[in-house]
């Protein structure tokens, strides 16, 4: 009987020690978790935070990408009208017609174009990969495709119009215009261009009017992209 009372007494103390040990060990993961749960709302603060601080940022420099890109579609365009108008003026015979419409043209399509687009916040947001950050994969989705491809079909396309203005526009200009006829007063016979082939002109004329057309489509296109982007980053931090 008193061995029996013993075991007994010794049997309850182990169930007693045994609650206390899981009844502590269930207090340590409700206390890790909870110090996870915590730490994790922290951290997606956080990031919401920081998200909003970036598409801030994003918003202010695409717009100021799209104010550029209506100044450069612009002139662009007036390039592209230039360029149409030139070849409408050798079609004529010489005169004082003929002479304005080539010198306004010339005088368009030597302006340079070059778009420079303010990268600084999405190139931050690659290289520290908190690009991750924006949740809006829509809005993600868009910013890859405007500035990893549409700024840089501008800037190719803008490139190979430079390309034709620097190696050929100019080089004709100096050795087949003849400026001091154009600083004359106006003459029924005014002629501007000597010594020259006037069909090399138009032959340049038709390629760069293709150019032209197509860098207008594309500024137009990215223009477009840009536009629903802001639309979307605008809607997003409301």
């Amino acid at each position: 009987m008193l061995a029996k009372r013993i075991l007994n007494k010794r049997t309850e103390k182990q169930r007693s020690w045994f609650s206390t040990v899981l009844q502590e060990i269930l207090i340590i993961i409700v206390g890790i978790l909870l110090s996870f749960w915590i730490s994790n709302g922290f951290e997606s603060r956080k990031d919401a935070k920081l998200e909003r601080t970036y598409l801030t940022q994003l918003k202010g420099d695409l717009k100021i990408d799209l104010e550029q890109l209506s100044q450069d579609y612009q002139l662009r365009s007036t390039q592209l009208e230039s360029t149409n108008n030139l070849m409408r003026g050798l079609a004529l015979p010489s005169g004082e017609e003929k002479a304005q419409l080539i010198i306004e043209s010339f005088r368009n399509l030597l302006l340079a174009v070059r778009f420079s687009h303010t990268n600084a916040t999405f190139r931050m947001l690659e290289s520290t990969g908190h690009l991750k950050l924006i949740t809006n994969n829509s809005i993600v989705s868009e910013l890859i495709g405007v500035y990893g491809n549409g700024y840089d079909f501008i800037q190719d396309n803008n490139d190979d119009v430079s390309k034709f203005r620097d190696n050929f526009l100019l080089p004709f200009a100096i050795q087949h215009l003849n400026f001091r006829e154009a600083l004359q007063p106006s003459a029924p016979d005014r002629n501007l261009i000597i010594s020259a082939d006037e069909q090399q002109l138009m032959n340049q004329a038709i390629y760069l009017r293709a150019s032209l057309t197509s860098t207008v489509s594309k500024y137009a296109e990215v223009m477009t992209q840009v536009e629903a982007l802001v639309d979307m980053v605008e809607r997003e931090l409301e």
